[in-house]
């Protein structure tokens, strides 16, 4: 019964983080600038009070994190470089939050090496609502029937979508008709990869930038006169 519970409460999360979402896009110019400094002018003091790689940051420039209120501020903050993720993760970590109460999820490692990156439950629900409001405008966009209908992601086998996957029917009560996300390995010979396209016909595929322009080429010289789905997305590099 307590699993059940947890479970309403981690998709009660979600569909607040959708409500929530939707109301936000419908607000003010100004209250959204006046929200986006609050959020913002109290991420930073967080981070300089107890997330070391900041706190030592702030002092070394000589930034006083209260100056720090709008996204036009950070401009004056270095970039973070991905080597200090990858070889000191700890310091990045708030004090006081243990390692083993978070959820490890790893990238691909398309641009280079993997990095791990670790996740509180209540920011994994709130980036799925977040992600539930994409869907939202796709379908309003291109087809109203297109969330429900099948969606296949091309990518590296045991990656971030298979794991995020999981982790949604482990924790989360998921709605009637919920299909889960095709994968297909970015490993396979492209004949494959585009011969299951074919067979499962989604209506949306994410995968890489630089997989979608290997389907985009052999399609054009291959089978230009294919069906292709609805929407494709792509992340992680450039098309």
């Amino acid at each position: 019964m307590a699993r059940l519970w947890r479970r309403l409460y981690n998709s009660w999360q979600v569909a607040r983080a959708v409500r929530w979402g939707r109301a936000f896009e419908r607000a003010a110019r100004g209250e959204i600038e006046a929200y986006v400094e609050r959020r913002l002018s109290a991420l930073v003091q967080f981070a300089a009070e107890r997330v070391p790689y900041y706190r030592d940051l702030f002092r070394r420039e000589g930034i006083d994190p209260r100056e720090i209120r709008t996204p036009r501020d950070l401009q004056r903050l270095p970039v973070l470089d991905k080597r200090a993720l990858q070889e000191a993760p700890e310091r990045l970590r708030p004090e006081g939050m243990k390692a083993e109460g978070c959820y490890a999820l790893s990238t691909s490692g398309t641009s280079g090496r993997a990095t791990t990156i670790r996740y509180n439950l209540s920011a994994i629900w709130e980036a799925v609502g977040r992600s539930q409001r994409q869907r939202d405008k796709q379908r309003l966009v291109v087809d109203p029937e297109l969330a429900s209908g099948p969606k296949m992601h091309v990518g590296r086998p045991g990656g971030t979508t298979q794991r995020l996957e999981q982790l949604y029917r482990e924790h989360l009560v998921l709605p009637r008709g919920y299909r889960s996300t095709i994968a297909v390995s970015v490993l396979e010979p492209v004949e494959r990869i585009i011969a299951r396209i074919q067979e499962v016909r989604p209506r949306v595929i994410a995968t890489y930038g630089s997989m979608l322009e290997i389907l985009a080429l052999y399609l054009d010289q291959h089978q230009p006169g294919a069906e292709l789905p609805y929407v494709f997305t792509y992340s992680s590099d450039p098309l």
